[in-house]
């Protein structure tokens, strides 16, 4: 165990939360157990006593690099979050910013709030007999087999973010690397653990919104992690650190060597292990989530595991209006030392500028070239719901967001169902997702109520 990034004494209230001890750190935060102290106030609080782990992130230190990077990683895991519901997926009670000017050494931390396991994975390798372990491993499957269908990729999976809960279930975590598939592939920062990465992540090139990625990834990581956990802690690819296994990787890819995998890896998980490991992405194509679960089943070991009925899960707008005001708080201390960052709306809305996808009418005043805002977004997006027009650059103020909205397809081939509720000229209008730069995705909450219409 790390020494704390963040220290935080036992008994501290973080939110309605009291903290009881330090579990583990990082490069950017610490995470420490924690139970509610405090009883329900809405029907969205968890109750009083719940368990939790949280993750404090010192953001009134980063810099405003390290800050863009947090916030993409925070904006994706909202994104994640808003779409996904599984109960093989842990769960975030709430996220917030502490406010305690009296401890400057935490006043302005994100605090992520979530479900407590009893270990992660990492620990427990070369404690699990081979049918709890192919039982995790089922469980594992089956979490990346909804992922991948809902058309996202995890991008960080490895033992240290596969969660073992009390109960025996696992819970797959860390989203802050998912990345949604634009058609085949997503683009993901050039970010994550080198020991599961895939040898093509390396050769890919870099374009505007970072490197290529696809299920493909999670599969081979998928494989190494299998390896890992049925061999008591061993990579497949000999290396005396990160950087040595990681040419040994690219070696086997290349076709220097041939695929060796440990002698400790049972006969039975041998094929299913090198499968995940194919050498590049068409190779590993064929092997899905969903297929090698149905093989780890064949083994006769492994079980689906996942519970009935989902836990508590608390809103995921909270992260974004807690990522606000951690911006805030940013912005703040910088403004202290000197600097000043562009103006930004309140914590519940942001300001985005209006994407035109055809070249040639970003620059026309033609009225073929405007924009049609919506009266509703669950209707048919054509002249009837059009309240309004605007053009590429205008800048508007959103107010929340849909995600099921009609689907709209953009003149680059994007397609979304996603919209986002804007003012414009004091009138409440809707805006398709596709009418913003690729990449762009504002920080901002999900709308409920009345909020969902005009």
């Amino acid at each position: 165990m790390g020494r704390a990034v963040l220290e935080v004494p036992l008994g501290y209230r973080a939110g309605g939360w009291e903290v009881a001890g330090h579990i583990a750190s990082g490069s950017w935060g610490s995470v420490y157990a924690a139970h509610r102290a405090q009883a329900p106030r809405t029907d969205d609080d968890p109750p009083e006593g719940t368990e939790a782990a949280l993750k404090l992130i010192p953001s009134g230190t980063l810099s405003w690099p390290q800050y863009a990077q947090l916030e993409e990683a925070v904006r994706e895991e909202v994104r994640f979050n808003d779409q996904a519901d599984h109960p093989l997926l842990v769960h975030t009670f709430e996220t917030f910013v502490v406010d305690d000017r009296a401890t400057p050494t935490l006043h302005g931390a994100v605090v992520v709030a979530m479900e407590r396991a009893e270990r992660d994975l990492a620990e427990a390798i070369g404690d699990l007999p081979p049918d709890e372990a192919a039982r995790i491993v089922a469980q594992m499957c089956t979490a990346l087999t909804y992922i991948h269908a809902l058309g996202w990729v995890h991008g960080d999976l490895k033992p240290q973010n596969v969660l073992l809960m009390r109960d025996g279930s696992v819970r797959l975590a860390d989203f802050g690397l998912a990345r949604e598939l634009e058609g085949t592939h997503a683009y993901a920062p050039r970010m994550g653990s080198s020991d599961f990465l895939p040898p093509e992540w390396w050769s890919e090139r870099i374009a505007e919104h970072g490197v290529q990625t696809r299920p493909t990834a999670d599969i081979w990581a998928l494989g190494v992690t299998i390896h890992q956990l049925l061999t008591g802690g061993l990579f497949p690819f000999a290396g005396a650190g990160p950087r040595a296994r990681q040419a040994a990787a690219q070696a086997y890819a290349d076709g220097d060597v041939p695929l060796r995998l440990a002698e400790e890896l049972p006969p039975a998980w041998r094929s299913i292990v090198a499968d995940c490991l194919a050498p590049d992405h068409e190779a590993r194509l064929p092997h899905t989530a969903a297929s090698l679960l149905a093989r780890v089943e064949a083994l006769g070991t492994g079980e689906r595991g996942a519970r009935n009925g989902a836990p508590w899960r608390r809103p995921p707008v909270l992260v974004a209006v807690a990522l606000a005001a951690c911006a805030g708080v940013v912005a703040g201390t910088m403004a202290l030392n000197g600097d000043s960052g562009d103006g930004a709306a309140g914590a519940a809305d942001a300001v985005v500028t209006v994407f035109n996808a055809e070249a040639e009418c970003r620059e026309s005043e033609r009225d073929s070239c405007r924009l049609g805002l919506a009266r509703d977004p669950y209707a048919r997006y054509e002249s009837g719901n059009v309240v309004t027009r605007v053009r590429h650059g205008d800048r508007l103020v959103v107010e929340c967001t849909v995600p099921d909205g009609w689907s709209v397809t953009a003149e680059d081939d994007r397609s979304s169902g996603r919209w986002y509720r804007v003012r414009r000229a004091g009138e409440a209008a809707w805006l398709p997702a596709v009418r913003l730069a690729p990449g762009a995705n504002p920080v901002i909450g999900r709308c409920t109520g009345r909020a969902r219409t005009r």
